[in-house]
């Protein structure tokens, strides 16, 4: 059956709000062929505002979603990616920072399609800074909102801040959805979040294991739903597709194979599909091929430039989605 561009009832009141506390100034360089230690030819490069709550605005405007971006912003970066977003139509309400917002080198090796990644870590954030930020956020977030808390953390912040972010939004009713890693994901684990989305290394990260199989992979998952206050975990299996598993059942998603040109922002767009449908009041099995479409859709344009909404209401009809019952 053929996807229609078709919505179920659109939330009205409530807001999507991106946070990205470290984003960043995505220079894309392509080369015909990269080779280490010696000169490199560039043949295009690109230059794109981004961080993963940034990429996920991308999306969610593109699907014509309104929301919301937060997070620090400093400097020449910082000016050159609030004036993109403005132009893209992306409300921002950014907390200044005295530092440089960092710029992330991809460089893509036209021979073989792969990608190498330069991230610098992120300047030092402030306690005032911080403050400001944190007073601002609890102003923002408001009971149904949708609060998605995504990508690294610069330095000065405190490893607990997703938790502090997602614990709040708890407080209020606002619904988390969190991608990140590391110490982050784990402490923010402590609060309520309506869903997760790691890759097969974060899974690994947070259950302190290697996984081998994808039965491994539901059972780890299974633990931490009955270990945890996680309603969904989305998993992000790069070639291999996505799975969504909840306590009841399991979405498993089977992709086309594409030409690819940029991996990066992908599993941003999987998160910023799945956000956007829900808020056009769509279920979750909607929501999840939405989201996977978006990355198969994402990973054939050039930079971290997103999906838009007929490109992705085309893929969908050529994504493959098998519900499980647990």
């Amino acid at each position: 059956m053929k996807i229609k561009l078709i919505f179920c009832e659109r939330r009205v009141l409530e807001l999507i709000i991106t946070v990205t506390l470290n984003p960043a100034l995505d220079k894309t360089i392509n080369t015909n062929k990269f080779i280490f230690g010696q000169v490199n030819k560039v043949e295009k490069s690109i230059q794109d505002p981004g961080g993963k709550g940034i990429n996920v605005s991308k999306v969610l405007k593109n699907i014509d979603n309104i929301n919301l971006a937060i997070g620090f912003i400093g400097g020449n970066n910082g000016e050159i990616i609030v004036q993109s977003l403005k132009q893209m139509g992306i409300e921002e309400k950014f907390t200044s920072i005295k530092a440089n917002t960092r710029m992330n080198i991809k460089i893509i090796d036209g021979a073989t399609g792969e990608t190498t990644d330069l991230n610098e870590r992120g300047e030092y954030i402030q306690k005032n800074e911080l403050e400001e930020f944190l007073s601002q956020y609890k102003e923002i977030v408001r009971k149904g909102d949708f609060v998605v808390i995504a990508g690294s953390v610069p330095r000065g912040i405190p490893d607990s801040i997703y938790y502090i972010l997602s614990k709040y939004a708890e407080t209020v009713g606002a619904k988390v959805f969190l991608d990140t890693s590391g110490n982050y994901l784990k402490e923010a684990l402590e609060s309520k979040v309506f869903l997760i989305k790691p890759n097969i290394d974060e899974l690994e990260e947070v259950v302190g294991k290697k996984i081998h199989s994808q039965d491994e992979i539901l059972d780890e998952c299974r633990k931490l739903l009955d270990s945890k206050d996680i309603s969904n975990i989305c998993l992000s299996m790069g070639s291999r597709g996505a799975m969504l598993i909840t306590k009841d059942y399991v979405l498993k998603a089977k992709v086309p194979i594409v030409a690819v040109k940029s991996t990066v922002g992908a599993g941003d767009s999987l998160l910023g599909g799945i956000v956007s449908y829900l808020d056009k009041g769509c279920s979750i099995e909607e929501a999840f091929k939405c989201g996977v479409a978006a990355s198969v859709v994402a990973v054939t344009k050039e930079g971290t430039k997103a999906p838009n909404l007929s490109e992705i209401i085309k893929m969908m009809n050529e994504i493959q989605v098998v519900k499980e019952v647990l």
